[in-house]
């Protein structure tokens, strides 16, 4: 018998109705109810000498220094492996936070968020149990780069077919002595975002595990018994899910565009729809997963990575400089109109490079996988080159695995993209630029820090 063994949790988090309604996106209106439920999923892993976990939320951020200390000493397992993650779900409208001040974001942590995850984690270390693991990889064609140029010389959200975009789905199965499927641990890379500030066909805007939730219950219905499958997001810094967000849109004959307004509800269709998709492509990487094996070998590493930082010039008010990229002030923010229009892209503020931004990084060896994390929004060309750098055949890159991403180098776009004027580049505190090779480099200097241990 092999030395691995695996167990499962899997706790809902969904705000109780005493956190309705929510403050929504530059302080409009947010969520009113409840569409479908957010949990936390978790995978644990032990070989008889160290333990790793996989662990996500369908509401952020992602796990920070506070909990993977206390996870670290509850249940030892070494913080550089432990993959807490968020799925960067843009319809949960609501995130955990440690500060006090903060008063509705403390309460979901202590009432809700805390609770759950060691909740997880305790069912995950009671169901421990003799398996095997294999790993694949298939295609999923859900995903579009959505950096496009536009007439007016600026680049917005919109499918670029043409871009580069990742359609890999990776996918780590785990399954006990009988053949019976345990959980499927799942990467991809696509942001969460179908239907982010939708209102449903009621007119009202509800919280939602979006496509990444709706592919998860999927799988996990199709082969039920207590079967787990935890998606991360892979590198979606340019990703959007086919046909939402500025897929379509209305043009003026001078250039000017502005994305089309969808029927109420379409959003809600839309990222079931696609989750469900998305399930059928997870699924059948999954059946084609048939070289198992009993025995895994766990390490990992984590540092920090400085990049060279920018923020706003002093009183900028960033967000509205984030929907000026977009054309999208009369959806957001509606009082700054000029004359019926999104005001000129020259009145955005200016973005002043100055000091560093702070990537996490962590790599994490699971027998013959290699698992890379970055704390940020990496672009999708970007975790294609890492893969292609890295010194394992089977390599995953997985972001948001550190704390909220914001305040962890934000959105890193690649070399390439470097001169995209998209919001991405006004709202990430990383100055680009020259960065995809610090990136890579210091993936392979925890690469070569893993080997010398």
């Amino acid at each position: 018998m092999g030395n691995l063994r695996v167990g499962t949790g899997k706790r809902c988090i969904t705000p109780t109705e005493d956190f309705f309604p929510m403050v929504g996106f530059m302080g409009k209106k947010g969520a009113e109810t409840v569409y479908d439920d957010l949990y936390i999923r978790a995978v644990l892993l032990d070989n008889g000498k160290t333990r790793t976990l996989f662990l996500n939320l369908d509401a952020g951020p992602s796990l920070d220094a506070v909990f993977k200390d206390e996870i670290e000493a509850r249940y030892q397992i070494p913080a550089g492996q432990i993959l807490g993650v968020w799925t960067h779900n843009h319809s949960s409208y609501i995130k955990w936070s440690h500060d006090t001040a903060k008063e509705t974001e403390y309460r979901y942590l202590k009432n809700i968020v805390e609770p759950a995850v060691f909740g997880a984690i305790d069912d995950a270390a009671a169901a421990l149990r003799p398996a095997k693991y294999g790993f694949g990889e298939g295609k999923s064609y859900i995903n579009v780069n959505r950096d496009r140029l536009f007439e007016d010389g600026h680049w917005m959200q919109g499918p670029n077919f043409e871009g580069p975009s990742d359609k890999t789905v990776a996918v780590m199965k785990f399954e006990d002595l009988s053949g019976e499927l345990i959980a499927a641990v799942v990467n991809y890379g696509c942001h969460a975002n179908a239907a982010f500030m939708e209102r449903d066909a009621d007119g009202m805007i509800k919280v939602s595990a979006d496509f990444p939730g709706f592919a998860s219950s999927y799988v996990e219905e199709r082969y039920g018994n207590g079967a787990v499958c935890l998606w991360t997001s892979g590198c979606a810094g340019n990703q959007n899910p086919l046909g939402v967000i500025g897929a379509y849109r209305e043009y003026w004959s001078d250039g000017y565009s502005e994305a089309v307004t969808l029927p109420d509800g379409t959003g809600y269709i839309m990222q079931k729809a696609i989750g469900q998709e998305h399930a059928i492509d997870i699924i059948q990487t999954l059946k084609r997963i048939d070289r198992m094996k009993e025995n895994m070998e766990m390490r990992g590493k984590y540092n920090i990575l400085d990049l060279p930082g920018h923020h706003p010039e002093p009183g900028a008010n960033v967000r509205v400089s984030w929907q000026i990229c977009d054309n999208n002030v009369r959806k957001a923010c509606p009082e700054y109109l000029v004359n019926d229009r999104t005001p000129p892209k020259n009145t955005r503020c200016r973005m002043i490079q100055e000091g560093f931004s702070h990537l996490q990084m962590m790599v994490v060896e699971l027998g013959d996988v290699a698992w890379v994390g970055a704390s940020g929004e990496l672009y999708s060309e970007t975790g294609m080159m890492m893969k292609e750098s890295s010194p394992y055949t089977h390599t995953v890159v997985v972001t948001h695995t550190h704390d909220d991403a914001k305040y962890n180098g934000g959105y890193i776009l690649s070399d390439m993209a470097a001169d995209h004027d998209t919001f991405q580049f006004y709202s990430s505190e990383t100055h680009p630029g020259n960065n995809d090779r610090r990136i890579i480099d210091n993936m392979l200097k925890l690469f070569d820090e893993l080997e010398g241990n």
